[in-house]
């Protein structure tokens, strides 16, 4: 990675000698988030805390951690707590863990807490501009770490929008059985795309990182795109909602997401 521009609103990284950038079009593209400015939708007060942080998180009095949010998820048992509950924790998993994923020490906003008890105010949130900006703020923290430890860095944040721009632009994880695009028609393009595997770093340097000859096709040129003659817009989550995208998700997550699916299912 060489470059992390506000300017253009990209993520810029450097393979084999060719600037290759991750766009927040193509972040749009991938996730179908409202792209908004923010609002504020709730006052970010800890003395105005909302039926979830109350009910499930009485003992965080100022702040919610993300190994709490973890904690308090994974002891769900379906049947136990209201239904609307049970999805209300499971956003706020997700998006502590997956979309806004941090080490486990780190506290949530406490707004993201207060905005889950209204899940059509969380579904229209803009959630594109909050996710891309912590994405991006975490990339920049990573370049600093870079120039003193150039051969190890933690990168958090939205990752996963990452692992699908690599499947929708580098035709080679195809090749390697690393993607499968499974169906092209649907919107937003994470939910187009089916992967289990995992890579080994010598099999992504032979495809790519090491392999002067590569094929890098952005998103617009992708195959995905391409099938279809005249390819949908992508469909902003906030007229599906923020769960369709996490029950319909074919991506392999972490092995504690397997529980996201049972709690979310009918």
């Amino acid at each position: 990675m060489v470059e992390v521009s506000n300017i253009q609103n990209a993520l810029s990284f450097e393979i084999e000698g060719r600037i290759i950038s991750f766009s927040v079009s193509d972040f749009s593209h991938i996730m179908g988030f409202p792209y908004d400015e923010i609002v504020s939708i709730v006052h970010d007060n800890d003395s105005e805390r909302g039926d979830i942080w109350n009910t499930y998180f009485p003992d965080c009095k100022t702040k919610v951690k993300r190994r709490d949010i973890k904690s308090v998820f994974q002891s769900i048992q379906r049947g136990r707590k209201p239904e609307e509950n049970i999805v209300k924790l499971s956003l706020l998993y997700v998006l502590s863990h997956a979309f806004l994923a941090a080490e486990g020490q780190v506290s949530i906003h406490s707004t993201y807490l207060n905005l889950v008890d209204d899940l059509a105010a969380f579904n229209s949130y803009p959630w594109g501009r909050v996710i891309w900006d912590d994405m991006v703020g975490y990339f920049k923290a990573s370049l600093k770490s870079i120039e003193s430890n150039p051969s190890h860095y933690n990168v958090y944040g939205c990752v996963i929008a990452l692992q699908v721009w690599a499947f929708e632009s580098f035709p080679a994880l195809k090749v390697i059985n690393l993607a499968h695009l499974v169906d092209p028609c649907s919107e937003p393009s994470i939910l187009k795309w089916s992967s289990t595997a995992k890579p080994s770093s010598e099999s992504l340097k032979d495809a790519i990182f090491c392999n002067k000859g590569f094929l890098f096709t952005p998103i617009s040129q992708s195959d995905s795109v391409r099938e279809l003659d005249n390819p949908p817009k992508p469909v902003p989550l906030k007229k599906k909602g923020v769960s369709n995208l996490l029950m319909n998700l074919k991506i392999d997550l972490p092995h504690h997401y397997l529980i996201l699916q049972q709690v979310l299912m009918p």
